[in-house]
């Protein structure tokens, strides 16, 4: 078998491949066109997955964190006062007995 013959014996199956696919000659092209697109739009959710996946990261360690500096600052005696006094959100005394 020659390079030719060989040539012609693979590009006749691919071509039958293609149809038995439903695919003819002109839709390549289009075909080629969806591929493409698919590609963008899966490369797209993946680094909208990485994004998402370091902000969680980032929370969970800011809680973390935040969590140590809190039991930190108990531990040393500097958080006995109510964090929200200063804020006015949560009232410090709420009963008459307490007031008095």
């Amino acid at each position: 078998m020659t390079e030719a013959e060989i040539k012609a014996i693979v590009e006749t199956t691919v071509t039958q491949v293609f149809i038995s696919f439903g695919l003819e000659g002109e839709d390549r092209k289009e075909l080629q066109a969806d591929l493409n697109h698919l590609r963008r739009w899966r490369k797209s959710v993946e680094q909208a997955q990485s994004y998402t996946f370091k902000a969680v990261i980032t929370i969970i360690a800011t809680g973390v964190v935040g969590a140590f500096w809190l039991g930190f600052k108990t531990m040393l005696g500097k958080c006995n006062e109510n964090p929200f006094r200063s804020y006015d959100l949560v009232p410090v005394c709420v009963s008459r007995s307490c007031r008095e």
